[in-house]
């Protein structure tokens, strides 16, 4: 994990900062908070919800450029920054997994 980028070491959370979603992801964000920042608009206690998904995208698109994204949601979150004028980047995960469509879809695209 020590060769991830400067700008990989913030992560913007759909919940509480003492909330982290998805549970396998608990070493990489305790990592993630070590050297970097885990950031939130919401309370700590709040549980992600798919409304918190959509709206932690402000902050991520913000302060964020480029984007990255990695999973389901990439392509609301891709089009939100193109307003903002950032650029987008998309993470490869394996194509079997149900939540790669969006970032595959984006390198389909262009």
């Amino acid at each position: 994990m020590e060769s991830m980028s400067r700008a990989s070491r913030l992560t913007v959370l759909a919940g509480g900062v003492d909330c982290p979603y998805l549970s396998g992801n608990h070493d990489l964000l305790k990592w993630i908070g070590d050297v970097g920042s885990l950031v939130s608009e919401f309370t700590p206690g709040s549980v992600p919800t798919r409304h918190r998904f959509l709206a932690c995208s402000r902050a991520l698109e913000a302060m964020s450029d480029p984007i990255e994204v990695v999973e389901a949601g990439a392509l609301r979150v891709t089009a939100e920054a193109h307003q903002l004028g950032c650029q987008v980047k998309a993470a490869l995960r394996p194509i079997t997994s149900a939540t790669s469509h969006g970032p595959h879809e984006l390198l389909r695209t262009g």
